[in-house]
């Protein structure tokens, strides 16, 4: 088992895997974008806060990669959201703007590279080595460059943005040498390193574009390939022939930057990729939100990087045969269902969505037990037309045991007949309404552990996380089987019924966990006051 959190899930890995292949690239665009909006809806019918984050798309490769993510506290993964304009994008691929970041000249730059001279803290240095096997550079030797990356002080390097521009096969961080925040100059902290074990053909200095003026930008690089900086001795007269400046998109965005893709209104694309409110009041600022979150889908355009190798080809109608485009999209389903049961769980116990939870409603009868009566089990044939007195069980509590029996009955009917509940239970197909029996006797429980004391129940129904519960309690048995108690979690909750019902007084209570509570309902609009709480 896998712990995580107060949760257990089993080794098992079960993923929805699906595959595209279009005879163009606008087709299968196309596809991405009928599988994102699939995906968005089912995540939307699962009912909890879920983002779609532009991502990168890693070893699997391709130019257009997509994560589902359930928000969470637990997250592994982070996002960043723009508050302004709804763009989300995970921590590896996001892009922002660092505020107030301290530009740097080219002077400062070619005095720190070649004349020693130090640039106090105001960077933060990452050298890694990037080696070659002998057989790449046609010898015997290995070699390998020695990558130097220059960011604004306290900031992080992101590894996978460099990776996505390392060439080929070459891994420029390979190896980290050194990190941290310097007052060393360039040649210095050359020297500081034991170059004896990795042999260096040449050197990469990569700049953090975020400390170049837009405007200066090129002037900065070409001032230091003028500044003589083509060469460095280091090691005592080992030179190094080969020293490129370039400037890259580096560091790792983080919370409070600026959104560099805003815009004063949201695009229809961008409001669909959360169903959380992205509604500022007015605000303006573009910032950056991190948001925890778990990756319980993705989606990825590969193009025709596998096709074009496997020979996977197709006829046009000019008879041209070419790679088809590609597409893959997987959901891991029992990540899923665990992600949901995690991000919403309260103090109590799980809180299920009503369209994933294993039971919609739990019928729950207050009896004790008594000898002879642990559960309805031991009642068998008062399922039965007889009603007479099964034997050791006194009248009374014979009697309690058909009001149950005949209670449980009447709801399960009721429950699956009611055209509102359908209307909450139903989706449309080409034209067909579906039905998904939320609310069919399959998937309503009841538990008749009447060995139980009636509080240990009604805790456990809080642990399970049931979306409904159905109490035939004290109400239910002194008004002869008219009254019921309902109890209602979220996330599935009108809100607004909440508020209007509690300001005109009545029955309900709402608890500190936002459990509602209805009392003395009458057994014959059960239906209505779930479809009014739930709808």
């Amino acid at each position: 088992m896998r712990p995580r959190g107060l949760l257990l899930r089993g080794r098992e890995f079960l993923m929805k895997d699906m595959y595209t292949f279009d005879s163009s690239e606008q087709k299968a665009l196309d596809s991405y974008k009928i599988v994102r909006q699939a995906y968005h809806n089912i995540f939307k019918r699962i009912g909890v806060e879920y983002a779609i984050a532009d991502a990168d798309s890693g070893e699997i490769g391709g130019s257009l990669s997509q994560e589902f993510h359930i928000i969470s506290k637990d997250g592994e993964d982070n996002l960043l959201r723009c508050k302004n304009c709804g763009q989300i994008s995970n921590e590896e691929k996001a892009k922002g703007l660092i505020n107030n970041v301290k530009k740097i000249t080219a002077d400062q730059l070619a005095g720190w590279a070649c004349e020693n001279k130090e640039l106090s803290s105001e960077l933060n240095i990452s050298i890694y080595y990037s080696g070659f096997e002998a057989s790449a550079v046609g010898n015997d030797t290995p070699t390998g460059s020695l990558n130097i990356f220059v960011l604004p002080a306290n900031r992080k390097l992101n590894l996978t943005k460099v990776k996505s521009f390392s060439i080929g096969s070459n891994d420029m961080c390979k190896k980290q040498l050194y990190f941290g925040d310097t007052t060393q100059s360039l040649s210095s902290l050359l020297n500081s390193i034991n170059t004896t074990e990795n042999i260096i053909s040449e050197i990469n200095v990569l700049i953090e574009e975020q400390i170049l003026s837009a405007e200066n930008k090129d002037l900065v690089l070409k001032t230091l390939k003028n500044q003589g900086l083509g060469s460095i001795v280091i090691d005592n007269a080992k030179l190094i022939n080969t020293v490129k400046f370039s400037a890259a998109d580096l560091v790792t965005i983080e919370s409070g930057d600026e959104c560099v893709n805003c815009s004063t209104e949201k695009t229809e694309e961008l409001a669909q990729n959360t169903s959380i409110d992205s509604s500022n009041n007015g605000d303006k600022v573009s910032k950056l939100e991190s948001l925890p979150a778990i990756e319980i889908g993705h989606i990825f355009y590969l193009g025709t990087k596998y096709s074009s190798k496997l020979s996977s080809l197709v006829k046009l109608q000019n008879n041209e045969q070419v790679p088809t485009e590609m597409g893959c999209y997987g959901i891991g389903v029992m990540r899923t269902m665990q992600a949901v049961a995690d991000s919403i769980r309260n103090k109590n116990g799980l809180v299920w969505p009503i369209s994933i939870a294993p039971y919609t409603v739990c019928i729950l009868p207050l009896i004790k037990a008594s000898p002879g009566l642990e559960s309805l089990s031991d009642y068998g044939s008062k399922f039965n037309s007889d009603k007479s007195a099964s034997p050791g069980i006194d009248e009374a509590l014979n009697g309690k045991v058909n009001m149950v029996v005949d209670g449980i009955n009447s709801i399960v009917g009721n429950l699956g007949q009611c055209t509102k509940l359908k209307s909450i239970d139903s989706y449309e197909v080409d034209g067909r309404v579906e039905s998904l029996g939320l609310f069919e006797k399959w998937n309503i429980a009841v538990d008749d552990r009447f060995y139980l004391s009636n509080g240990f129940k009604l805790f456990d129904s809080d642990l399970v996380g049931f979306p409904v519960v159905v109490i035939l309690g004290e109400d239910y048995f002194k008004s002869n089987m008219k009254y019921v108690e309902l109890v209602i979690r979220p996330p599935s909750i009108n809100k607004s019924s909440v508020v209007r019902d509690k300001l005109e007084g009545g029955n309900l209570i709402s608890d500190e966990n936002k459990k509602i509570i209805i009392k003395k309902v009458l057994l014959e609009e059960i239906n209505e006051v779930i479809y009014k709480y739930l709808k």
